[in-house]
């Protein structure tokens, strides 16, 4: 058996939301204006994001990246990791 420790990295769901917000400002876009860009039915997803309450899919970090003019991992606001360890049956070191 090996034993492995992992730093897992926590998203501040809140933070990410203020930073989406901020970088929407940065740009002089409303939420009317990021619902357009990126087809949107309804403000109601962007208005999640921003409060929090849930995170842009993959697919829309990589559109808001490309919106916002930043590298993707600047948008998302990690907090301080956590370390877990796990004991994996098979031998990493061969």
């Amino acid at each position: 058996m090996t034993k492995m420790t992992y730093k897992m990295p926590v998203v501040n769901m809140e933070a990410t939301g203020r930073n989406i917000e901020s970088l929407m400002r940065a740009r002089g876009l409303s939420v009317r204006d990021l619902q357009e860009i990126l087809e949107f039915q309804t403000t109601y997803a962007v208005y999640k994001w921003i409060y929090g309450k849930s995170l842009p899919t993959v697919d829309n970090l990589f559109r808001l990246a490309v919106i916002f003019d930043v590298p993707v991992d600047s948008i998302i606001i990690v907090e301080e990791a956590y370390e877990i360890t796990r004991f994996l049956p098979w031998d990493l070191s061969a």
